[in-house]
């Protein structure tokens, strides 16, 4: 957050960018820092799913 020393970092094993911007959409929204109408919007133009896409979970989540 600009000008309160905070920030948010993300790192996808695998270097996909189609996990980072859902990560981030959700924990922004999650942390009140974007608008639910944002969220959407911005979902809208990054979190598409091409046809040939697959949806595989693999890995963990830790929070320190």
């Amino acid at each position: 957050r600009v000008g309160e020393g905070m920030g948010l970092a993300i790192k996808v094993q695998d270097g996909a960018a189609r996990a980072k911007y859902a990560l981030a959409l959700h924990l922004l929204q999650r942390m009140g820092w974007i608008q639910p109408a944002a969220a959407e919007m911005l979902g809208e133009r990054f979190l598409a799913v091409g046809p040939y896409t697959r949806l595989e979970v693999e890995g963990e989540l830790r929070m320190p």
